[in-house]
C-alpha cells in the first residue's frame, strides 16, 4: 500500500510534489489501510460471536454471553467496555449488510458510512435489511455518513413504513441525560430527548437570555460576558 502511494507520488510533476502531493497520497493510502483493517476486525468479531455461540450451544444466558463478548472485544482493542459494545453491535449489524461490509473490508467506504447505513435499518425486518443493503451498496462510495443515513432511511420508509415508526417509538423510550466532566472546572451536559421537547426548552432559554441583555460584570482583567453567552 505504501509502495503504491510512492509510485503515484513519482507520477506527479515537480510543482505538485513541492506542494505536498506525495504526502497527500500517503494520507490516502493510510486511510485505505485503516478501512481495510476495520472491516477485517469486524469480520473477526463476527467469527468470534459465531464460534462462541456454537461452542456454548445455548448453555449461557444471552445477556451474560453478550456482556462477556463486549468486555473481551474491548480488552482486545484496549478501549472501554461501551466502545467494545459498539464494535460488537456494528459487527452483528454488518452480518445483515454483507455488501456494505465488503465495501468497508475493501477500503472503499469508511466505518462511519457503514455504521450510518446499518443504524437506519435497525428495526427493519431481516429480509428488508438485506434488500436495502443490495440497493444501497452501489452508491455508498459517493456518500458521507449523513447522506448514507438519509438514503438508508428513505429505503426503509419505502419498504416498511411501520419499521420507521417503530424506530421513532423506541428512540423516545431511550431518552436520557448525561453529564461529562471537562477541564477547567467545566462540564458538558448532553440531553437525548424528543425534538419538540428540546426545541421548546431551547426557545425558553433563548427568551430568558434575550430578556437579560445587560452585560454581566466580569472579574478584573477578563472580558465581560454578553447576553449571547448566557444561553
Amino acid at each position: 500500500m505504501v509502495e503504491s502511494a510512492r509510485t503515484r507520488a513519482a507520477q506527479h510533476d515537480a510543482d505538485a510534489i513541492e506542494l505536498g502531493a506525495a504526502e497527500i497520497d500517503l494520507v490516502a493510502a493510510c486511510e485505505e489501510v485503516v478501512r481495510i483493517a476495520q472491516g477485517t476486525q469486524l469480520e473477526a468479531v463476527q467469527m468470534l460471536d459465531e464460534r462462541r455461540r456454537r461452542v456454548l450451544d445455548d448453555r449461557v444466558d444471552e445477556t451474560v454471553l453478550t456482556r462477556s463478548l463486549f468486555a473481551e472485544v474491548a480488552l482486545a482493542r484496549r478501549v472501554s467496555t461501551p466502545s467494545g459494545e459498539t464494535t460488537y453491535g456494528l459487527a452483528r449489524a454488518l452480518a445483515l449488510h454483507p455488501r456494505t461490509h465488503e465495501l468497508l473490508r475493501d477500503g472503499t467506504i469508511s466505518q462511519g458510512v457503514a455504521a450510518a447505513a446499518c443504524r437506519e435499518t435497525t428495526y427493519a425486518s431481516l429480509d428488508d435489511r438485506r434488500v436495502i443493503d443490495a440497493e444501497l451498496a452501489p452508491v455508498l462510495a459517493e456518500l458521507s455518513p449523513r447522506r448514507a443515513a438519509q438514503e438508508a432511511r428513505r429505503l426503509v420508509l419505502a419498504s416498511d413504513p411501520h419499521a420507521a415508526y417503530e424506530r421513532v417509538l423506541r428512540a423516545r423510550d431511550e431518552r436520557a441525560v448525561s453529564l461529562r466532566r471537562e477541564l477547567d472546572a467545566m462540564a458538558t451536559m448532553t440531553v437525548y430527548a424528543p425534538a419538540e421537547q428540546l426545541v421548546s426548552a431551547f426557545e425558553r432559554l433563548d427568551r430568558a437570555a434575550s430578556a437579560a441583555r445587560t452585560v454581566i460584570p466580569a472579574p478584573s482583567g477578563r472580558s465581560p460576558r454578553t447576553w449571547l453567552s448566557r444561553r
